[in-house]
């Protein structure tokens, strides 16, 4: 019996661990939403709507291999990616932009709390970081303009980045092979999103 009661008391743990995940994340959704009550704004203005403009003329394609881009230096396909896929979500209604990006940066700050806390932030600890990152100005770009959800991906792709090198500095041998290929995909992913 001692073996079930080990094997109830782990199931017992990890539901509870569930449970915190859950309200931590609705918690944050819900102080987004807070923080960021409906904008006022109700059109894409200057560069948003420069970014979809180009959309509706020269599609995805026309505009990953433009080549004033590339003269430029200007070449980003993974935000060109996504804000072609957040355009076709929201088309050309700035409240859906205006959705999507609040719940993206709700996701980022949960990563960010996620990671903290394996990190060896304290639960608490974890979640006011979160709130913090919602809080900061640098957010507020992120959530008031369409162009904004690409603010998220890089501080999130970054944030995953710094997470890799930290298990990568503390794992075994046998583990730093998988765990190299990711730190080279997270690597390569912020290179490409920032170039």
């Amino acid at each position: 019996t001692s073996e079930k009661d080990l094997l109830n008391k782990n199931i017992v743990i990890r539901n509870k661990s569930v449970i915190w995940r859950i309200i931590v994340f609705l918690s944050i959704i819900a102080f987004t939403f807070i923080y960021y009550p409906n904008n006022s704004w109700e059109v894409l203005m200057g560069d948003d709507l420069t970014a979809v403009s180009n959309y509706v003329e020269e599609g995805l394609w026309g505009v990953l291999f433009n080549p004033i881009n590339a003269q430029m230096g200007k070449v980003r396909p993974v935000s060109t990616i996504l804000l072609y896929l957040s355009y076709l979500l929201c088309g050309l209604d700035f409240s859906k932009y205006y959705l999507l990006n609040r719940l993206m940066l709700a996701g980022g700050a949960f990563l960010v709390a996620h990671i903290s806390y394996r990190l060896g932030v304290n639960k608490i600890g974890a979640f006011l970081v979160s709130i913090l990152l919602i809080s900061t100005p640098f957010s507020s770009y992120a959530v008031w303009q369409m162009i904004g959800i690409c603010e998220t991906l890089s501080l999130v792709l970054s944030i995953v980045f710094l997470f890799l090198v930290i298990k990568i500095s503390e794992g075994s041998e046998r583990q730093n092979i998988r765990k190299n290929v990711l730190l080279c995909f997270a690597v390569f992913t912020a290179i490409i999103f920032n170039a």
